[in-house]
């Protein structure tokens, strides 16, 4: 950890008031990019044909960001459930926090799955070993290796499992982070579940002070708008269906939406021209977790896994694998029939209560390919 953070400002009541510009620019193998490049390029064969066709796909895995996030919002204080108590205190956080950061740098460098240890687990666990496919210096970044904590969120409940969340600005992230650290039960050490990126303009909720603990709520809470179970399927149909979703009115546009859908589009009409298809299935991984917020409303944080098909047919030749993670995983570096890609997503959203009506809104993001297999 840098010697700049030596602890977690805990109820910090906005951060910051005016977030300052951020650069835009990233290094090669920035996580949570999304590439310009296509990981496919469509080559159809050297003959008969006088020239080979090509078709630029854009589907890709990570979140392109631009534009300022706050972990703003700060604290109020909420009714803690009778026998819940905050499942991490501030000081105990900066330790996890320490630990972790220094076993997911690690884990990042590890030759193989066996050695990514017990402090990165979850979705991070599994896109962290899928990237040990590929060279070190060809891997995707790993988790922030340089990150000011600015705002633990921190749930009150009693037994395990337990997480909580830590945010702030990470040295190469464009905007803000959102760490979501777990332990399934009490000899299990706080891992990394997930580092997610907060999209442009959003902020964080206001939630009771950490040293009290904002209530946990279970996926099927009332109160809310949308329960938290609900949000995570209903979002899910919305990646895969866009603006026919039936519940296309019940969250705000967000930019983690516009772009999955956008690049879906545009690789349709590309597979066209080798009367290929396309297709995006979103489905949700295990329980969400959700916190109550001061408004009444909840914080709401889901995994997804995204699989994603492009289908070409027999005459169009065989077609080239650009992304060389996606080649590593499907052990090859072209496929004449078909390839499926599998990526692990988390999103966070906001939820207000049912009685304030408004949106469900998407604050944060991330995404990773985990697998693929090509015939």
């Amino acid at each position: 950890m840098s010697p700049r953070n030596p602890s977690i400002p805990v109820d910090v009541p906005n951060w910051p008031s005016r977030p300052r510009p951020l650069n835009l620019r990233r290094p090669r193998n920035t996580r949570n990019t999304l590439s310009s490049r296509s990981p496919l390029d469509f080559r159809g064969p050297a003959h008969p044909r006088p020239a080979a066709r090509t078709v630029a796909l854009t589907l890709a895995a990570g979140l392109a960001l631009a534009g300022c996030a706050g972990t703003g919002g700060g604290t109020s204080a909420v009714a803690d459930p009778v026998g819940a108590h905050p499942v991490v205190a501030g000081g105990q956080a900066q330790g996890v926090l320490d630990r972790v950061q220094a076993a997911a740098g690690a884990a990042a460098k590890a030759p193989d799955p066996a050695s990514l240890g017990p402090r990165v687990v979850g979705p991070e666990q599994t896109v962290l070993a899928a990237g040990l496919k590929l060279p070190a210096a060809q891997r995707p970044a790993g988790p922030a290796a340089d990150v000011a904590w600015q705002r633990l969120l921190v749930p009150s409940r009693s037994g395990w499992p337990r997480w909580f969340v830590a945010a702030g600005t990470a040295t190469g992230r464009t905007t803000p982070v959102l760490w979501v650290l777990s332990s399934q039960d009490a000899r299990t050490p706080y891992g990394l579940w997930g580092e997610l990126l907060m999209l442009p303009g959003a902020q964080l909720p206001e939630v009771a002070k950490a040293g009290v603990g904002a209530p946990e709520l279970p996926p099927d809470a009332t109160g809310l708008l949308v329960s938290p179970k609900d949000v995570a399927a209903r979002y899910a149909d919305l990646l895969a269906n866009g603006n026919a979703s039936p519940y296309a009115k019940t969250f705000a546009q967000d930019a983690f939406r516009d772009q999955v859908l956008r690049r879906l589009a545009g690789d349709r009409v590309q597979l066209q021209q080798l009367q290929g298809t396309a297709t995006d299935e979103h489905a949700v991984q295990g329980q969400p977790l959700a916190l109550r917020t001061a408004d009444g409303g909840a914080l709401v944080i889901v995994a997804l896994t995204e699989t994603y098909t492009a289908k070409v047919s027999s005459s169009a030749g065989s077609v080239k694998v650009n992304d060389p993670l996606v080649a590593a995983l499907a052990g090859t570096g072209s496929f004449s029939n078909q390839l499926v890609q599998t990526s692990a997503e988390l999103v966070a959203f906001t939820v207000p209560p049912a009685s304030a009506g408004g949106l469900v809104q998407v604050i944060a993001a991330a995404k990773g390919h985990v697998s693929a297999a090509a015939s």
